[in-house]
């Protein structure tokens, strides 16, 4: 445990209101281009990354002697996680909805099947470990079946910024409709008609400021605010 930490730069940064000045030495540190960062890690600025690398380096190097010790704690919580975990299917109109969990998955299966079915019974509609292969992140944030179940909207964030992205999957067809709504929140609501999706949709702040309605068959552009 003799690595040196990373010293971060002091460099001076005056900022004046209401009379008074405040001097910030570590200002440099805060990108003025945070809401890109968000979506696109890659535009960090170089310095700031590289200080940050390498507090990420040092952490490693001080906590390498207990590898051996993270992973035996890793395998003991795994070997408590029943791996074949299979949800109580909820009904839904005619049919029946459960998520599913298998060995050796990372993540969830979406499934349907026939009203009050067992869960053995229901066919995946949804498969999330393919939709996260090859991915460095991907989280499921929400799903929604149409009120007839033909389709399935759902919702997924591609890269750890907290935007998610809706897509709609016929299932008939087994795939995604074209459509795409991009910088949402999770959250999205059928009509009772099941032509149009409700969600949220998130400013460039990251703030939750406006409910939208997609009519189906339509791109993201010419949904109505609501």
């Amino acid at each position: 445990m003799t690595a040196k930490a990373p010293v971060a730069r002091r460099i001076p940064h005056h900022d004046t209101r209401h009379g008074i000045t405040r001097t910030d030495d570590y200002a440099w540190l805060r990108a003025d281009n945070w809401q890109e960062v968000i979506k696109n890690p890659d535009t960090l600025a170089t310095d700031i990354r590289a200080h940050l690398e390498a507090e990420n380096a040092h952490t490693e190097s001080i906590l390498a002697p207990s590898q051996a010790l993270r992973d035996t704690l890793y395998a003991e919580i795994c070997a408590t996680i029943e791996p074949e975990d299979i949800g109580v299917p909820v009904n839904h109109g005619s049919h029946a909805w459960a998520v599913h969990y298998r060995t050796g998955g990372e993540y969830p299966l979406i499934c349907r099947g026939a009203r009050d079915c067992d869960a053995a019974d229901m066919d995946t509609i949804l498969d999330i470990d393919d939709e996260a292969q090859g991915r460095p992140y991907f989280r499921l944030t929400g799903h929604a079946p149409a009120p007839d179940n033909t389709l399935l909207a759902w919702s997924y964030d591609g890269g750890g910024s907290e935007y998610c992205t809706i897509r709609i999957r016929d299932i008939e067809a087994g795939s995604d409709r074209p459509a795409t709504l991009t910088d949402t929140t999770n959250e999205m609501v059928w009509s009772a008609c099941g032509n149009f999706l409700f969600y949220i949709a998130l400013d460039n702040h990251h703030r939750p400021n406006r409910v939208f309605r997609h009519r189906l068959g339509d791109t993201q552009t010419d949904d109505t605010c609501i």
